[in-house]
């Protein structure tokens, strides 16, 4: 099941560093299961994780120079990274990559960069152990004002509005 998860994600676009990390991960968890039930479970598990993967993180539909924009991105969302960046680790020239990118994504690189920044931070925040500014910092974002004007115009809430909502539900 993992490998022909792992096939099917990679057909629908992922990049295979992500798919390498939830494979690794289903591996070690199917190893250790002590039970049928417990691969069930792993087994549906699985075939979700899989499946937002390729929801989230499938390029298959852009261009190359595009495709490669976002795996930059992906795989640098945790540094500096601006269309100046991009475009020189892409060797193409910033304007063209910027043109490119919204007509493909429908989004700027920098709304592109703060949405996938954002849900990052929701998923920090849904943990409820780390503050809103430790937050902020961990998903680069160094003004926690820039971070909650940008969090509340991309999920409608604050920070700290999103973090009680998550835990009102539970």
């Amino acid at each position: 099941m993992n490998t022909i998860s792992r096939t099917a994600a990679e057909r629908g676009g992922v990049h295979p560093l992500y798919i390498h990390h939830i494979s690794e991960k289903f591996a070690i968890l199917i190893e250790r299961a002590s039970s049928l039930s417990v691969l069930k479970q792993l087994g549906e598990a699985m075939v979700y994780e899989y499946c937002a993967a390729v929801r989230d993180f499938s390029t298959r539909h852009y261009s190359l120079l595009v495709k490669k924009a976002v795996n930059y991105i992906h795989m640098h969302l945790e540094e500096d990274l601006s269309l100046s960046i991009i475009a020189d680790e892409l060797y193409v020239n910033a304007s063209h990559l910027s043109r490119k990118f919204k007509a493909e994504t429908s989004k700027s690189i920098v709304d592109y960069i703060n949405q996938k920044r954002i849900e990052e931070a929701k998923r920090y925040l849904e943990r409820g152990n780390v503050s809103i500014t430790e937050v902020a910092l961990m998903v680069e974002f160094n003004d926690l004002n820039y971070f909650s004007r940008v969090f509340k115009k991309t999920t409608s809430l604050s920070p700290s509005q999103y973090s009680k909502h998550c835990f009102t539900e539970t």
